[in-house]
Order: C-alpha cells, then structure tokens, then sequence
C-alpha cells in the first residue's frame, strides 16, 4: 500500500470503503446514502435520477455491501462482487463520476476488523462471518490493483486513526 491519503478527495472522487461513520457524517447526510440493492437499481436504470442521491459534496453512499457478502457461501459471494458489484461500480465511475474525477462512491463497511490487507502479497481480503473463510475482497472488487489503494487517515486526539481505503480510479 502506498503512502496514507491524508486529504479529503475520498469525499468527491474515486472508490472508497469507509469504515468510520462519524466520518462519513461531516460530509454526507446519512438520508441520502442508500442500501446496495438500491445501488444496484440505479446501476440498471443507467444512473437516472441518482444526483438525487449525492451528497453536496458528491459523494454517494452506499450501505449493505458485508450484509450482502456474509448471506453468501463464499464461493456465490465472490461471484456476486466480481459479476455484479464490480460492473456496477466500473458504471458509476465511468457514466456517472465522469470517469471518478466528479463523484466518488463510498461503500460504507461496519465492521472493518474483518477487512485484512496483506502487505507482502499487497492483497485485500474479507473475512466472511458465517463461512469463516476470506474472499479476495480486492481482486473482486478493484480487478487486483489493491496495491494502489490509499489508506484514508484522520488525525484525531493527536494520534492518526486509518478510516478506510481509498482508489483514486478502477478499470
């Protein structure tokens, strides 16, 4: 991973998973996030009427994305993020965020104790709490480029807390 992202352009452009909800609600209300399954509508529906769903600071929030995953065997979990999130975010980035430099997409996560970098392999995984077992987080959902992901950062009480991860662009 490369060096901690320590500004806000995670809150108007790129990919992030986010962790920190405190966080996500200086810049974006929590009314206009919505659930995965509503992510994926907007997606079929080739993003119409979705700058309704942006925040002033054109962010889109999306929640669900663990729930979805840990409803799932593994193997249907990697598959659904790889055949169907995955093209859905690649949409967003490229017909609605003018290629991710005019909207960024936030996929709030809960729980990030379960979200587990391996710097020697420089690969992203997720461990499924029903199954036990981790799924190439990264490889599904940022085509294998976990190692140009950005830690997001924030300083708080002195001391800098990572918040979540950040990728300027995805193809």
């Amino acid at each position: 991973m490369n060096e901690p992202l320590k500004d806000d352009v995670y809150k108007r452009r790129g990919i992030s998973l986010l962790w920190d909800i405190a966080n996500v609600k200086e810049f974006c209300d929590a009314k206009k996030g919505m659930s995965l399954r509503s992510f994926l509508l907007h997606y079929a529906n080739q993003w119409k009427q979705t700058e309704k769903a942006v925040s002033k600071s054109k962010a889109l929030l999306v929640a669900g994305l663990e729930g979805c995953i840990d409803s799932m065997n593994p193997q249907d979990a990697e598959e659904f993020l790889r055949d169907i999130v995955y093209p859905a975010i690649i949409s967003f980035q490229n017909k609605f965020a003018g290629g991710g430099a005019n909207a960024s997409l936030i996929l709030w996560v809960g729980d990030n104790s379960r979200i587990e970098y391996q710097t020697i392999s420089s690969k992203l995984y997720y461990q499924c709490s029903l199954y036990k077992q981790k799924i190439p987080l990264g490889q599904c959902l940022f085509r294998g480029a976990e190692s140009d992901l950005l830690e997001i950062t924030t300083k708080q009480d002195g001391k800098e807390n990572v918040i979540g991860l950040y990728q300027q662009r995805i193809s």
